[in-house]
């Protein structure tokens, strides 16, 4: 009978060396990558890669339309990627309102897209009555899209870091 007993405590040897080996690379690994990622995230910091500045104004629409009967009561609720900027105020019977809100909106990038979400204020549930994208970019710009059928929403925005 051969003695399997001493090849297998060399393999058991071997293999234990292997993942031994293998941990202490990959924890190297690991190591490297936190660091190179820390000093990433330091540089972004002090370059303001972080997130900058949208500022949200001029809000107005035209040829809005609500429910059959009378004219929507509109208000606009304001997004940059997740993060809510709040909405306007609603103007009552009005399909052609205008907003004097202003609103800013902090700590994003210009990957993350301008929302504009217009809606019909009722008295048990508020109708949607249509959305606007805008991807965001530097500097000053006026924008519109169509809302329904028929309707326009203007806006005004600016993006800095």
């Amino acid at each position: 009978m051969a003695n399997t007993s001493g090849t297998n405590t060399k393999r058991l040897t071997e293999t234990k060396l292997y993942i031994t080996q293998f941990a202490f690379l990959f924890l190297k690994a690991m190591a490297s990558s936190l660091s190179m990622t820390l000093g990433l995230l330091f540089l972004c910091m002090l370059t303001g890669v972080h997130g900058g500045k949208l500022r949200v104004w001029g809000l107005n629409a035209r040829g809005l339309k609500g429910d059959p009967v009378n004219p929507p009561d509109v208000y606009v609720k304001v997004w940059w990627g997740s993060k809510s900027g709040g909405m306007t105020d609603f103007v009552k019977d009005n399909a052609n309102p205008s907003w004097g809100s202003e609103f800013i909106i902090e700590g994003l990038t210009t990957s993350d897209s301008l929302k504009l979400e217009v809606w019909d204020k009722d008295l048990n549930f508020d109708d949607h009555l249509g959305t606007c994208i805008f991807s965001v970019g530097h500097g000053t710009h006026n924008q519109n899209c169509r809302i329904g059928s028929g309707g326009s929403l203007f806006v005004t925005y600016s993006y800095s870091q």
